[in-house]
C-alpha cells in the first residue's frame, strides 16, 4: 500500500515520551490532550486510550539516500485505535490506527526551512492557494504531506473544512503502488490543514469503512478490466454518492474531531 498506507500501523518510536490518556466522556464525545494540544473524538468509534507523543525532527539532509518518510520538524502526534465496524467479517483486513499530527511551519534550528522540509513547504503553499479560493478545483491535485512511494487513487467527498483553530481540505482516498480495487482494507479519511495563525500544519489520517465496499473491478487480475483511470473515476463517483453518515466512522464525526483540535491554554 506504500509508505502512507503503512503508517497506519506504525507504533510510536521507542524512547519518546508517551502519554496514555484516560478519556473524559460526555455523551458520545471524549477528550484527549498532551504535548500542548487537545482534541475531542467520538468514543463510539475508538478504543478508550489515546497515545500522544512528541515525534522527533527529521530533515531532508538527515534522510540522505533513504526514502524521505516523516521529514518534518519535531511535532505532536495523537494516535487513536479504531474499533472494528460490526459489518466487517471476522477475516476482513482492518487497519486500526488513526492519527492526527500538528507540525510547526517554523524551525529555528534550520537555516532554510524550505530546503530542510521541501515536501511540507510545498504542501503548505498549495494548501494556502486552495483555501484562498475557498474550494478545491475539480481534478486538482490535493496536497498531502508524507505521501511517499505511493499515490492516491481518488479524492472523494473533497471539500474545504473550516474550524476555529485550523482550516483545510478533507477527502477520502486509498494509497497504492499498483492498481488495486477501492475497499475497506485501505480507504482512509484525510485532512490537510493550516492553523489560522499560519504557524502549524495539520495532517490527519483515519481508516474508514462502508458496507457497500469494495467497488468491484471485474477482470483486474486477468488484465481485461477497466483502465485504472476509468475504474477510479467510477469508484470516486460511488464514494461520493454514499451518505456521509453511512460510513464508519461517520464523516461528520471526523470533521468534528478536526474542528475540535486546538492548543492547550
Amino acid at each position: 500500500m506504500g509508505a502512507a498506507g503503512s503508517r497506519l500501523s506504525r507504533l510510536a518510536p521507542a524512547g519518546l515520551a508517551l502519554a496514555l490518556l484516560a478519556c473524559q466522556p460526555w455523551g458520545r464525545r471524549a477528550a484527549a490532550s498532551g504535548q500542548g494540544f487537545s482534541l475531542r473524538y467520538d468514543r463510539a468509534c475508538y478504543a478508550p486510550e489515546v497515545r500522544v507523543t512528541r515525534e522527533p525532527r527529521l530533515t531532508e539532509a538527515e534522510v540522505g539516500t533513504d526514502i524521505p518518510v516523516d521529514v518534518a520538524p519535531a511535532r505532536t502526534r495523537f494516535e487513536l485505535r479504531s474499533l472494528r465496524p460490526a459489518f466487517l467479517g471476522p477475516g476482513a483486513d482492518w487497519p486500526r490506527e488513526a492519527w492526527v499530527q500538528v507540525i510547526p511551519l517554523r524551525d529555528p534550528g534550520v537555516a532554510d526551512f524550505a530546503k530542510a522540509y521541501p515536501d511540507l513547504q510545498a504542501c503548505a503553499g498549495a494548501l494556502g492557494g486552495i483555501l484562498a479560493r475557498g474550494r478545491p478545483a475539480p481534478g486538482q491535485p490535493l496536497p498531502v504531506w508524507n505521501c511517499v512511494d505511493c499515490e492516491e487513487t481518488v479524492h472523494a467527498k473533497a471539500r474545504v473544512l473550516t474550524g476555529p483553530w485550523c482550516s483545510g481540505v478533507q477527502y477520502l482516498t486509498t494509497y497504492v503502488q499498483d492498481s488495486e480495487p477501492v475497499g475497506n482494507d485501505g480507504l482512509v479519511y484525510v485532512f490537510q490543514g493550516i492553523s489560522r495563525d499560519g504557524r502549524s500544519y495539520v495532517a490527519v489520517q483515519v481508516p474508514v469503512a462502508h458496507p457497500a465496499l469494495p467497488v468491484p473491478w471485474p477482470g483486474l487480475d486477468q488484465g481485461t478490466g477497466e483502465r485504472p483511470d476509468a475504474y477510479y473515476a467510477r469508484a470516486q463517483a460511488r464514494l461520493d454518492a454514499l451518505p456521509d453518515r453511512s460510513y464508519f466512522p461517520p464523516l461528520d464525526t471526523l470533521a468534528a474531531m478536526v474542528r475540535s483540535l486546538r492548543p492547550e491554554r
